[in-house]
């Protein structure tokens, strides 16, 4: 009877989730012709949910196609950004003085020429004078308060173009800076940030490493148009490192669990398989995939952690038609039961009609045999004392004393 069930289940789910196999014992394909990697093909039915088009709306399901894409091994390294030194401009006067006013906070966004402090020379008789921005760009350092003297060459702010800035990484391990390209393509992403990836180039990588521990930094300039970034900001740089060999990746977002029980979910249609997945090397936010997917795959970059937990609407439909196929069989099988158990009762108490007549008869014949042993024996008695009768008169006799019996 289980084995039955068991057999149900699986027609069940063939029925819900149609995968066609090739005879030669190639890749499966789903019912619009679409290849079904090996791994979808393995699924068992606490592996796949399927989900309406309304469901992946309330869990803002988001996927990504993966590629195998030209990557080097990448580095990466702790850091901050930096404004360039090139785009700065240090506001100074050329004589001894005193700060009257400011009209500039640190951060503040300055248009060229825009009035940023008032001095005043401390020899007598000397005029207030207005010190200006040369540059478009932002206060990045207040070094003056009001009241403060100072020398000429003092840098009273400082005002920086951050079209461009810099992104300097801590490089603890001197055994690579031969290996880290200059110019070379990296990318930049930080915690105030962390969805959002910048390009950067590596300009200048240290030769000299100071410090306890030793270290040195590697600087990358990226392009910070819309002024995202800012000096000060905490972050990651990933360097490429090596030769570049053509890699198959999946974005680090998309890959859920710990250690060797990683997994993905991949899509196809509506439905979704949970993939375990064996990983590589790093290249910045992707990880190497050795074994678990194949290009062209669909995987889950968003939703997945509420997807872990969502139930299949086709596997609640399954588990319900299970159900009900097991209280309705349950229920034929008692009835079942019960039946035999009423007919090995009347069998019990009540005989079929024709079963008894032969009963009877059979009855009636050992008592006929019977009383014809009664009366050979009685007849051998008598054969001393009466004249022998003939087979007529002996069966009548017997047929007399049958009846009269």
């Amino acid at each position: 009877m289980r084995n039955k069930q068991l057999v149900g289940s699986y027609l069940t789910f063939l029925l819900m989730f149609p995968i066609g196999l090739r005879a030669d014992g190639g890749h499966a394909h789903g019912p619009d012709g679409s290849h079904i990697s090996d791994a979808f093909q393995s699924a068992s039915l606490g592996d796949v949910i399927k989900l309406s088009r309304e469901a992946e709306e309330n869990l803002d399901i988001q996927t990504t196609t993966i590629h195998r894409e030209l990557l080097a091994p990448v580095k990466t390294l702790y850091g901050r950004v930096t404004a360039d030194p090139r785009e700065e401009s240090l506001i100074t006067a050329p004589f001894r003085g005193k700060v009257l006013n400011m009209f500039a906070l640190s951060g503040a966004k300055v248009e060229k020429d825009q009035e940023l402090l008032r001095v005043q020379p401390i020899e007598l008789g000397g005029q207030i004078k207005v010190l200006r921005s040369p540059i478009n760009g932002f206060v990045t350092d207040i070094r003056a308060r009001p009241g403060q003297i100072f020398e000429p060459t003092d840098p009273l702010l400082v005002v920086s173009n951050l079209d461009h800035v810099l992104f300097e990484g801590d490089l603890f391990d001197s055994t690579i800076t031969e290996s880290i390209q200059h110019g070379g393509l990296c990318t930049v992403h930080t915690k105030r940030y962390p969805k959002k990836h910048f390009s950067c180039r590596i300009e200048t990588v240290d030769a000299i490493f100071r410090g306890n521990p030793p270290v040195g930094h590697v600087h990358a300039r990226i392009e910070n148009s819309e002024t995202a970034l800012k000096p000060g900001m905490t972050g990651q740089i990933h360097l490429g490192i090596g030769d570049r060999r053509e890699k198959l990746v999946v974005p680090k977002q998309a890959v859920l669990g710990k250690f060797e029980r990683q997994f993905v979910f991949r899509k196809h249609d509506h439905t979704y398989i949970k993939t375990y997945i064996k990983l590589g090397d790093s290249y910045g936010d992707s990880v190497e995939v050795r074994d678990g997917l194949a290009p062209d795959d669909v995987v889950v970059v968003q939703g997945h952690y509420q997807l872990q937990f969502a139930k299949s609407e086709a596997s609640n439909d399954h588990h319900h038609n299970e159900e009900s196929n097991t209280r309705e069989h349950s229920h034929i099988e008692a009835d079942s039961h019960d039946h035999e158990r009423h007919s090995h009762s009347e069998e019990r108490t009540q005989l079929p009609p024709q079963d008894h007549h032969d009963h009877s008869a059979k009855n009636s014949e050992e008592a006929h045999d019977h009383h014809q042993h009664d009366d050979h024996i009685e007849a051998k008695s008598h054969t001393h004392d009466e004249p022998k009768t003939t087979k007529s008169e002996s069966h009548s006799h017997s047929e007399d004393n049958h009846h009269h019996h």
